[in-house]
């Protein structure tokens, strides 16, 4: 799409939208509220309304009149998310320590992240389902090399939990089993759709075998509840696995 300061009318706009400027520029907001605490966001938009209310305002006049809300580099911000393209890797690293386990993210890419960090244990009476210990923010670089949290390391460690930002998500070692054998059991629809995305993935950067992700999906759509799973699931797992990689 061409810069959005050189689109001339509303009319232009339209015909530049496409899967990419919805699904990429909607989950990219969804990082900057995060990003920024959604009290900062608020204070920043109402500002903005404020200032240009009956007249149009520019990409600059948005981004200044966010920064006036927050201590955060909001133009630092835009110049990474808005003006480059691509999408950054995020891949965890969990250890354990006597009674305390750590999580740190690597990053392969430059953008700055704020996402939530899901730790999931096996049900103590249903050891088929899982439920959630604790969800957790951090930022991605991180200020220290890892985050510290009390107890075992969880059975399965999910990046991005909630769908906070728009980048590509890796399992570490341990959680890729309990995710492909108990993904039906992870109680939140949208951290299982994260899951299902993850997975995909990992097939289309040759991470995990296709035919690995058709038995995952043949164990678990049957439990699925959620019907734009089902149909996502159904529509990788017959057009690109099945016709194409297969």
């Amino acid at each position: 799409a061409p810069d959005p300061d050189a689109v001339p009318d509303t009319a232009s706009a339209m015909l530049n939208f496409d899967g990419i400027s919805y699904a990429k520029g909607a989950s990219a907001l969804r990082q900057l509220v995060t990003w920024l605490g959604e009290k900062d966001f608020l204070a920043g938009i109402n500002t903005h309304f404020a200032r240009h209310k009956f007249a149009n305002a520019t990409l600059a006049d948005f981004i200044d009149n966010l920064a006036s809300a927050t201590d955060r580099d909001v133009h630092a911000w835009a110049a990474q998310w808005l003006r480059t393209t691509g999408v950054d890797t995020l891949t965890p690293a969990v250890t354990e320590t006597e009674g305390t386990w750590h999580v740190s993210v690597g990053r392969q890419g430059s953008r700055p992240h704020r996402l939530a960090v899901g730790a999931y244990d096996r049900d103590p009476i249903d050891g088929a389902s899982l439920v959630l210990r604790e969800r957790f923010e951090v930022d991605v670089p991180q200020d220290e090399s890892a985050t510290a949290r009390p107890g075992r390391r969880p059975a399965l460690v999910v990046l991005n939990d909630g769908d906070l930002t728009y980048a590509k998500i890796r399992l570490d070692e341990q959680s890729e089993e309990p995710a492909l054998r108990n993904l039906s059991a992870v109680p939140d629809a949208l951290t299982r759709a994260v899951l299902w995305n993850t997975l995909r993935d990992m097939v289309r950067d040759g991470e995990l075998a296709p035919a690995d992700y058709l038995e995952t999906a043949l164990a678990h759509l049957p439990e699925e509840t959620d019907l734009a799973i089902v149909q996502g699931v159904l529509a990788f797992a017959h057009g690109q696995i099945a016709d194409r990689y297969l």
